[in-house]
């Protein structure tokens, strides 16, 4: 279990790879959007078990209720917990789908390059989910995909 907010605990799945080229970290779940009366959090800490240049990380995105307009935002904060010298590069690539299975964050990624221990990324993704000429929205449930990558980590001697 994953990602608690105050008010409510969500199941998560996870799923880990690791390679010779990247560690993968993927996290799925379901937000009920008419029930969100208050910011829900997504935590997770992982880490890579990389012989050559192990990391451990934290990720966090607060997930408010997308209004009757379709706006919302939703900051991430990615963190390099451990305090490793090694610089690798990371992305987030957050999938969100409405009822209809429509992909409401095709361009949203948050990346960053030369990422060392103790580094931290921020950004906040803003989105307009109308789903008429109106610019009226109804969405019943968030179906959301995080997806971390973290790469480079491996020296040339082990890839």
């Amino acid at each position: 279990m994953a990602g608690e907010s105050r008010n409510r605990t969500v199941d998560v799945k996870r799923d880990v790879y690791h390679g010779n080229i990247l560690h993968s970290f993927s996290y799925t779940f379901k937000l009920p959007n008419l029930d969100m009366r208050a910011p829900w959090t997504f935590r997770e800490e992982f880490r890579t078990r990389c012989e050559s240049g192990p990391s451990s990380w934290s990720c966090e995105m607060v997930f408010h209720k997308v209004e009757d307009n379709g706006k919302v935002s939703f900051p991430v904060t990615l963190k390099r917990t451990d305090s490793g010298s090694n610089a690798v590069k990371v992305l987030v690539d957050p999938q969100i789908y409405d009822d209809f299975g429509r992909n409401l964050t095709d361009s949203w990624v948050v990346k960053g390059e030369g990422i060392r221990g103790g580094d931290v990324l921020e950004k906040t993704l803003e989105g307009d989910f109308s789903n008429t000429a109106e610019g009226f929205c109804f969405i019943l449930q968030l179906r959301v995909q995080i997806f971390i990558f973290v790469m480079y980590c491996h020296s040339t001697s082990t890839v």
